[in-house]
């Protein structure tokens, strides 16, 4: 992440918890903090861990619940391109194209792609 994406998600955290939300302008070593440790995370799951957090939490995040790691977060170029595999699978083995719903979990996951 740049420190302008963490910058943006310190704020989503801050507004969402007003009471609890550290003082940055009294400790910008917080921030610093911040920066450092999701320097090499994805600024989209990080948000998508924050949302989660915000639904599941009373209290401001602590780094580790930014960076942990989702077990439904699939990156959306990925779960595209697995749509994509299953549907000419789907055409393949003589199905009718209009008729396919995809379904993550089922059939032959050797072509699915991971993040």
């Amino acid at each position: 992440m740049t420190r302008d994406e963490v910058a943006l998600l310190m704020a989503k955290a801050s507004a969402a918890y007003p009471d609890s939300a550290p003082n940055l302008k009294r400790n910008p070593e917080i921030f610093e903090l911040w920066v450092e440790r999701l320097a090499d995370f994805d600024a989209r799951e990080a948000l998508a861990n924050l949302n989660d957090h915000i639904d599941e939490s009373e209290w401001f995040p602590k780094i580790a619940s930014i960076k942990r790691q989702r077990e439904s977060y699939v990156d959306p170029e990925i779960r595209a391109r697995n749509i994509q595999i299953a549907h000419q699978d789907w055409v393949a083995a003589g199905n009718d194209p209009e008729e396919f719903v995809y379904e993550p979990n089922s059939g032959n996951s050797i072509r699915r792609l991971t993040s």
